[in-house]
């Protein structure tokens, strides 16, 4: 066992102590940590003790930690995508199904209570992996999610459809919202309610994060009555505000419309970047994406804002006045703006803030506690050797 642990000038260092550990677990391996990542506040060394960890490959023993990735290049190769290829015909489809059937009779015949379908499900899937018929891969997997979807495991159901559509030129979306229907027809206890709530919350976010915010309404609401169902009022309390935020994403998304084809004409026009931008970084906080919409919109101040923003700073005044500008446009924004102004503010004093010392220090994250955390989220792409197309 390998762990990872804080070093003494808040770097990450190879150690034997307590933060990561990476462990073998039936066929696979799991990472896990015993660190609260909440416990340092404004200290995100945790976020890059996990990157350097999966950069690493996730060592298991001491002697890995002195090697840079510990996957070697042919077992990346190996997890290449395959190509996405065209829904087989509903006569190719018909075809491989009754095929499927046969090879799998007496499966299918006792698979007719929920605890049965899982296995059956499983067996279709590692049919599928060796199959070269695109039409019986195509029927294996969606038949696999049916069944899992039938015996109340909506989240293998996704997942399924998720695999079925790196294959497969499908709407994942709306194969999803089908799995949920069926999941909420055969909900049989609280127990299999609460886990259907929780899928549905899972997989709203997800769909929101891809504009599909018509689809994420719809599954949060069918959370709403699972979660009623199986009575948690955990997740009733969370889907109240995602339903709100999805209703005004939505709102804004259908008001964008006219600017995003305007921007699809041409993508230097201003004012669609200044609008299509503050909806990227101040509804959908994906600064990311918004912050060089911004710097080529028709708003001078946001604009000179943003490119500000992307140049970066290390210095402790200049990251102390690009939270004040932010905390400036707050004012004078909507309601439901305003809080990711406030937390882009909060974000820029807290790096000025890990700078700083004494009672300067102790006055700054005062102040900076006043406004939204920011949300953190971060992502990982590994490409071997040039090659988009490697995971």
């Amino acid at each position: 066992m390998s762990l990872l642990e804080r070093g003494p000038a808040k770097q990450t260092v190879p150690f034997l102590g307590s933060a990561l550990a990476t462990l073998a677990y039936k066929k696979g391996r799991v990472t896990f940590t015993q660190a609260e990542p909440g416990a340092h506040e404004d200290d995100l060394w945790l976020v890059t003790a996990v990157m350097t960890w999966a950069a690493r490959g996730a060592p298991t023993s001491i002697e890995q930690l002195d090697q840079q990735v510990v996957l070697d290049e042919q077992a990346l190769a190996n997890r290449r995508r395959p190509k996405v290829l065209a829904v087989p015909s509903d006569a190719e489809q018909r075809a491989a199904e009754q095929t499927i059937h046969e090879a799998l009779r007496d499966e299918f015949s006792t698979a007719t209570k929920s605890d049965r379908k899982p296995a059956l499900a499983g067996k279709l899937i590692q049919m599928a992996q060796t199959e070269s018929n695109p039409a019986t891969v195509f029927v294996c997997f969606r038949l696999a999610s049916d069944l899992y979807a039938e015996s109340g495991n909506p989240a293998k159901a996704f997942t399924t459809i998720d695999q079925l559509g790196e294959r497969f030129q499908i709407d994942i979306a709306d194969m999803q919202l089908e799995a949920v229907r069926v999941a909420s027809k055969t909900m049989r206890d609280p127990i299999s309610a609460g886990e259907l709530a929780k899928a549905c919350l899972d997989l709203a976010d997800d769909l929101a994060a891809v504009g599909r915010y018509d689809v994420a309404t719809t599954v949060a609401n069918l959370s709403k009555t699972a979660a009623q169902t199986a009575k948690h009022r955990h997740y009733q309390s969370l889907i109240v505000p995602l339903t709100r935020r999805l209703g005004v994403i939505q709102k804004e998304s259908d008001r964008l419309k006219a600017f995003r084809q305007a921007l699809a004409a041409a993508s230097a026009n201003a004012e669609a970047n200044m609008e299509i931008g503050k909806f990227q970084c101040l509804t959908l906080r994906n600064w990311e994406v918004g912050l060089p919409q911004l710097a080529q919109g028709s708003d001078p101040v946001l604009r000179q804002l943003a490119e500000a923003e992307q140049k970066g700073t290390d210095d402790p005044n200049a990251q102390v006045a690009l939270g004040d500008f932010w905390v400036a446009q707050s004012s004078k924004l909507t309601p439901a703006t305003r809080p990711a102004a406030q937390s882009r503010a909060r974000f820029w004093y807290s790096r000025a803030v890990s700078e700083m010392s004494g009672l300067e220090k102790t006055s700054w994250k005062r102040r900076s506690r006043r406004f939204p955390r920011p949300i953190l989220s971060f992502g990982l792409h590994l490409m071997l050797k040039g090659d988009p197309n490697c995971i």
